[in-house]
């Protein structure tokens, strides 16, 4: 918050954050918790309108702990931090595919045997092998690196996979003032035949900001290809352009999330988890771990979005150290403390699943 104060001296006129004090302050309490029971360096909680493309809460702490004195503070992680998110990429290939309608979701996937990139000795397999073939939202559900190649070797990658990542924003400077910019990011190389582009797919190979990541998934889930997240408060209401690609994915990430978690069917939350290793170039220690969980509300008319993130955490409430074993478990008890000051009486009503 600081830094946005420093940044805000650059206006002439006076400016009106989004940022909810209310919500900053009890998602920020929530996550300093969280970080302590995972044992984790550092983590942060953005949660976003996506009617009014408002940043409500831009929540960030680190364990002193485990970083010390490592850590600058001066940085602000959602413009200035860029990632290798992981599995949270798996949609986009998924996305990308249905725009081209090269995927029908009847379609089973041979996961079990791992995959040779197209050059080299290198091959992608699953943490977990799959012995029956998967379709497409078992796929997102499983978190199947191997399906997601599949599925990306039906597409152009140099043409098609590209124009989406491209339409995504992901590939662009991003903002959350007119002041308040990332860096351009740094393409890899697109090729018709490309181990980035079989990266790519499951999350490697691009290293982006949670702006960028957090806009991507925006234009995803609404159809509103020009929406861009701010800080800056707007008073307009911007109307869904639900198209059918964008409701087709909903609907499997809302089947990919399940949770027993009472809030998963009582707001509808669709989202996917990402665990990957940190590549970016502001390293901050030497364990870089990083599990993230981009997650929204209701999924058939999305309203609220969020990104949990930690780097390192060192302790899980399961036998791996996945983003679903840690992340996915902060964001449900940071929306319950959340959840009563947004602006809705409900989160809505069970609805048939796919």
């Amino acid at each position: 918050l600081s830094l946005i104060e420093k940044h805000s001296n650059k206006y002439k006129n006076n400016i009106y954050l989004s940022i909810d004090i209310d919500l900053q302050k009890k998602a920020l309490d929530e996550l300093k918790q969280e970080l302590i029971n995972y044992d984790a360096n550092y983590g942060f909680f953005l949660f976003v309108d996506l009617k009014k493309e408002e940043i409500l809460i831009n929540a960030y702490d680190y364990n002193t702990k485990n970083l010390k004195k490592d850590f600058d503070d001066s940085l602000m992680p959602i413009i200035h931090l860029s990632y290798e998110f992981g599995s949270v990429f798996k949609p986009f290939t998924v996305y990308s595919a249905l725009s081209y309608k090269l995927l029908d979701l009847e379609e089973k996937f041979n996961v079990h045997n791992p995959l040779k990139f197209y050059s080299g000795n290198k091959i992608v397999k699953d943490l977990i092998k799959n012995e029956e073939p998967l379709l497409t939202k078992d796929i997102l559900k499983k978190s199947s690196n191997v399906g997601a190649v599949l599925i990306n070797r039906k597409l152009d990658c140099k043409n098609q996979f590209k124009n989406t990542i491209e339409e995504l924003g992901l590939l662009d400077t991003a903002s959350i003032t007119n002041e308040i910019k990332t860096v351009n990011i740094d393409s890899p190389k697109f090729s018709k035949k490309g181990n980035n582009c079989d990266t790519m797919s499951y999350g490697y190979s691009l290293s982006v900001t949670p702006i960028h990541l957090i806009n991507a998934y925006a234009r995803m889930i609404t159809g509103n290809k020009q929406f861009k997240a701010k800080i800056i408060k707007d008073k307009k209401y911007k109307k869904l352009n639900l198209n059918q690609n964008s409701s087709e994915i909903n609907k499997l990430l809302f089947y990919a999330n399940e949770s027993e978690h009472k809030l998963y069917k009582k707001c509808l939350i669709a989202g996917k988890t990402g665990t990957a290793n940190d590549t970016s170039v502001k390293k901050q220690s030497k364990n870089n771990n990083n599990v993230s969980y981009i997650s929204y509300f209701p999924y058939h008319k999305p309203r609220y979005l969020a990104l949990t993130f930690m780097n390192n955490p060192r302790n899980s409430d399961g036998a791996y150290l996945t983003a679903g074993n840690t992340v996915k478990n902060s964001y449900y008890s940071i929306l319950e403390k959340i959840l009563f000051s947004l602006e809705v009486s409900s989160c809505g009503e069970n609805v048939n699943t796919i």
